[in-house]
């Protein structure tokens, strides 16, 4: 079942020497004169006349990146215009008098892991969306357009480039890719375009509804809007929320008919549920504060969705997972009850039981999410911090498995 808890190629060089340490800045415009100088100097060049032509050559042939930076996703919509779209969705539950004892009611629930209490009784829905979608919604819209092949995929970009494990895409000067400003890229013809499949489970809060419509705004905002599709599967009665949520961010932001949401509500450990199958190929799947409880339900099942989720994705297709990295993402394992953090779990059911399937691209253990100052110091309840695990995945092709390069040879 799905429920909520709480809480390929090689990167492009610039050409400096394979002994020279340190990386180069990422450049959105060509540098200038002087710049190229001062670079020709730290190389240890002559930055005299005669070298002066051969700098600025340099510079024209910075390698442009048609993806936009992640400052570029983050600015605009800003949080507080997020917050606004919840608002206009949500007004009615955020004024309501019993708010505050529906939320304490759905914290209880939520504290005893009595996830099925708390995710079909309908009278909750909209306190708990009021309580925890608003600074849920802003952190995975932080993470993903944190995330350069995401960013990708509302500008239609999102088949190329690779990552390292462990970089931080969101931090320029780690990116060793040059690049100009993304207006000088084409933009999409969103009316042509086949759509980018989102796929999110346990997305039926709202949370991954709005940080998608955010990237999709964002991307319309610098004309490189791409038409996405995103589908939710979850268990609980979420369908009148999500149509509240995404009316309200159509209408704010003015989203095109090129975005659209879907909800199925579906229990995704169910064995004969083909909701998955049904659906089109995800470019992305999402499982954000969801894994824990699928695990907590039954492991086995669990392991029988990720499978689906493979044999669903196509080559080059990401996987994109983020828990609490608090102790109610531990899950216990063996006769002894020994405990291990989820993302553990998660890597041996992707990595190992079937090593030909997925390659992991980025991996945080811990990672800190904090809300702006003054940023919803106006909710009528608190908004929180989070602090979380996070893991990408991308589905290799058929022909990287070990099984498959051995069947090739019979």
């Amino acid at each position: 079942m799905t429920h909520r808890s709480r809480s390929f190629a090689p990167k492009k060089k610039l050409g400096k020497p394979a002994s020279q340490k340190g990386k180069p800045k990422k450049l959105h415009h060509p540098p200038a004169r002087n710049a190229s100088a001062a670079k020709a100097e730290s190389d240890g060049e002559e930055s005299d006349d005669d070298q002066s032509d051969a700098g600025a050559d340099a510079a024209e042939a910075v390698v442009i990146d048609p993806t936009p930076p992640a400052a570029a996703f983050t600015s605009s919509p800003s949080d507080e215009e997020i917050l606004d779209v919840i608002r206009a969705a949500l007004g009615t539950a955020l004024t309501s008098p019993s708010f505050t004892a529906d939320v304490q009611t759905a914290k209880g629930l939520l504290y005893d892991k009595k996830w099925l209490e708390l995710f079909t009784n309908p009278a909750l829905l909209d306190a708990y969306a009021g309580r925890w979608v608003p600074s849920r919604a802003l952190c995975f819209r932080d993470l993903m357009a944190g995330i350069k092949d995401v960013r990708g995929l509302f500008v239609g970009e999102g088949e190329e480039g690779e990552e390292e494990e462990g970089e931080e895409e969101e931090d320029d000067e780690k990116e060793e890719e040059g690049g100009n400003q993304a207006a000088d890229a084409p933009a999409t013809d969103a009316s042509t375009a086949t759509p980018t499949h989102i796929l999110s489970i346990g997305g039926g809060a709202g949370s991954e509804l709005l940080a998608v419509a955010a990237l999709a705004h964002s991307a319309q905002l610098l004309g490189r809007g791409a038409p996405i599709s995103w589908t939710s599967l979850d268990i609980g009665d979420w369908g009148g929320v999500l149509t509240r949520l995404g009316n309200a961010a159509r209408s704010e932001w003015e989203l095109p008919g090129s975005i659209n949401f879907k909800y199925i509500k579906d229990d995704v450990l169910d064995a004969s549920s083909t909701s998955i199958t049904s659906l089109p190929a995800p470019s992305l799947t999402t499982i954000f504060f969801t894994l824990t409880e699928l695990l907590a339900q039954s492991r086995p099942r669990t392991a029988a969705l990720l499978r689906s989720i493979t044999a669903r994705t196509p080559p080059g297709g990401l996987l994109l997972v983020a828990d609490s990295a608090s102790d109610i993402a531990e899950f216990a394992l063996g006769k002894d009850g020994r405990t291990w953090p989820v993302y553990m779990v998660l890597d041996a059911l992707l990595l190992r039981a079937d090593p030909g399937a997925w390659e992991r691209v980025r991996a945080d253990d811990s990672k800190w999410w904090r809300l702006a100052d003054g940023v919803g110091a106006d909710w009528p309840c608190k908004l929180e911090n989070a602090r979380y695990w996070m893991r990408l995945y991308r589905r290799k092709a058929a022909a990287e498995a070990p099984e498959a390069k051995v069947a090739a040879e019979e």
